[in-house]
């Protein structure tokens, strides 16, 4: 069998993720702990949290107005949230914050997204460049 068209590719990727999507909809209405259990499962638990540029602030200080904790699920993170949390602590005048899930086949990336980047002034504030955490 020869090489797929990109159109073919596309259209056999968007055909698989609708096939999930259905799958998820019926095991929802099918089994009422379907969605508790896949928020809930290991594979979902937020393992490693960044946060960077945090001179003036501890570590605990940062994640404890964000509200994230390594163990809970990435699906319970609410990045807006915790941004706002974070923004409104004295000494932060911008934070960044998002989710990824960053396994790959088995493999976690070594160098996830900061969950949050803050500090005294500018330079060590803001998105860096690529994606964030959510």
């Amino acid at each position: 069998m020869g090489p797929c068209s990109p159109l073919v590719r596309r259209l056999r990727v968007a055909a698989g993720i609708a096939a999930a999507a259905a799958a998820c909809g019926v095991a929802a209405r099918q089994w009422p702990g379907a969605v508790a259990a896949v928020r809930s499962h290991p594979y979902f638990a937020v393992e490693e949290i960044s946060v960077r540029g945090n001179k003036a602030l501890r570590r605990e200080v940062v994640l404890a107005a964000a509200g994230l904790r390594i163990g809970m699920s990435i699906w319970d993170v609410d990045a807006r949230q915790a941004r706002e949390n974070i923004e409104a602590l004295a000494r932060v005048r911008r934070a960044a914050v998002g989710r990824a899930i960053t396994r790959r086949g088995g493999n976690a990336r070594t160098e996830p997204p900061p969950a949050a980047q803050c500090g005294p002034d500018p330079e060590h504030c803001g998105r860096r460049a690529g994606r964030g955490v959510g």
